[in-house]
């Protein structure tokens, strides 16, 4: 499915293990894949506008990489 308008997404908890064909999605720019099995992170390269990016999700705490 492509949204070429989306602009958040959030997939946290969702035992993701792979991102494949992600196009579509260029102005994303808020993504949340914490606590998910992920470990290739190549589906950036297809998301150019991306300025914040979850990887991990540990409550309380929340690690952000800032793209920006």
């Amino acid at each position: 499915m492509k949204c070429p308008n989306l602009l958040e997404l959030n997939l946290e908890g969702n035992n993701i293990s792979k991102m494949d064909n992600f196009e579509g999605h260029a102005k994303l720019e808020y993504l949340n894949l914490g606590s998910n099995k992920i470990s290739d992170l190549n589906l950036i390269k297809v998301m150019p506008n991306l300025k914040k990016l979850i990887l991990v999700a540990i409550p309380p705490y929340t690690f952000l990489i800032s793209l920006v």
